[in-house]
């Protein structure tokens, strides 16, 4: 068998050179990340150093044919005499056993280092790929999930001085380090301050708007004694009215109906001196362009403080998206999800998050009122998307 070590900038470029030197065949035995340092320690840059071996020994053709041609009477004695000095005879089956070994793992890192080409994911360590597999099964984009495996696998080398990415961290610090990264990304805008404010809640039909207040009104009103006051513009749905007149007498708020701008701009005149006035809205279809407009309109007569589009958390990224870039014309500036319970593709959040550049509020879990409602937290979201958990404080702060 003969091992040689090859440098390359690039995984794939020490790899091409393995192929072009040592064949097909050739086992990759290790492979590391190092800094060669410049002159005067100038010019430092990052080399990836392969280590390959390629097993020489002639393989047979049918039984008992060599492959190759056999070699003159005189080589023959020689290639005896080479074979006694310096050769010992292996014991039985142990050659068959490691052949079978070296094929397995040759096999296995063909297949993860054409994976990991096809992904675009030079200089991850396999402990950081097994990672950003796990984000993207629950639902992280892909190249978030890249971007959080490798910024995570840096901030552990660094921690740890290490000299290349090995699979040296245990899954429990990884997860740590991964948590701790797709926090970062993760913007909240913390609960709602009641004094004075108008908050309006918008999105699509079925988001769960109308629930969503009630549990905020009962937690301003009975939890934290602060006088609230509950505005509709919900008039499509009769069913969304009566629910909330029945929540309003039970929380013992008052609620009034507004269907046009001046109408909203009169009950947000007259509950001004309220701590805090929640607005419902009726569910509108981001592809109605009158229906954008009319909401709008609404939303700029009743002078809001804050609009928290209500999403829930099972769409999918690309309706999710679609939601966010129509609903930005009311002038959209926080994301509440909502029926967390409902899915268990927890990535989707951290998704719109991201890419739409806006704050998470409010995250809901449930029906119960005003229980399934909590304050967004990244580090939770985070410790949800990673691993899954579905432990959720349901009281508000």
């Amino acid at each position: 068998m003969r091992a040689q070590t090859f440098t390359g900038e690039t995984v794939q470029d020490a790899m091409s050179k393995v192929k072009a030197t040592l064949g097909e065949h050739a086992v990759i035995l290790h492979t590391k990340k190092r800094t060669q340092s410049g002159w005067l320690g100038w010019g430092k840059k990052e080399l990836f150093e392969v280590l390959a071996a390629v097993d020489d020994e002639p393989t047979t053709v049918g039984a008992g044919v060599s492959a190759n041609p056999p070699p003159s009477p005189g080589a023959a004695n020689q290639s005896a005499k080479t074979r006694s000095v310096y050769s010992v005879p292996p014991p039985s089956g142990a050659i068959e056993a490691l052949r079978s070994e070296l094929s397995e793992l040759t096999r296995t890192m063909q297949m993860m280092w054409e994976r990991a080409r096809s992904l675009d994911v030079n200089g991850l360590s396999l402990t950081a790929l097994r990672m950003m597999e796990r984000l993207k099964e629950h639902g992280v984009d892909a190249p978030l999930a890249r971007d959080c495996a490798l910024a995570a696998q840096e901030e552990l080398l660094r921690r740890e001085d290490e000299a290349s990415p090995d699979d040296s961290f245990t899954t429990d610090t990884f997860q740590r380090a991964l948590v701790a990264q797709l926090r970062q990304r993760i913007a909240t805008s913390g609960a709602i301050e009641p004094t004075g404010k108008v908050i309006f809640l918008v999105g699509p039909t079925g988001g769960g708007k109308t629930t969503t207040i009630a549990k905020l009104a009962a937690d301003f009103a009975l939890l934290q004694h602060k006088k609230v006051a509950l505005i509709t513009a919900d008039t499509y749905r009769i069913a969304a009215v009566e629910q909330l007149k029945v929540y309003a007498e039970i929380i013992g708020v008052p609620l009034q109906v507004a269907t046009t701008p001046g109408e909203m701009a009169a009950a947000v005149r007259r509950y001004r001196p309220y701590d805090v006035v929640f607005v419902d809205t009726a569910g509108r279809s981001q592809r109605n362009a009158a229906q954008m407009k009319e909401l709008a309109a609404l939303v700029q007569a009743g002078a809001a403080d804050e609009v928290h589009l209500v999403l829930p958390a099972p769409t999918n990224l690309r309706d999710a998206m679609d939601v966010v870039r129509c609903f930005s014309g009311v002038g959209v500036d926080r994301l509440l999800f909502t029926k967390l319970d409902e899915t268990t593709a927890f990535g989707t959040i951290a998704n719109v998050a991201v890419k739409a550049s806006l704050p998470l509020s409010y995250v809901t879990h449930g029906q119960d009122v005003p229980e399934d409602i909590a304050i967004a937290d990244a580090c939770k979201i985070a410790e949800l998307i990673v691993g899954g958990s579905r432990e959720w404080s349901c009281a508000l702060s």
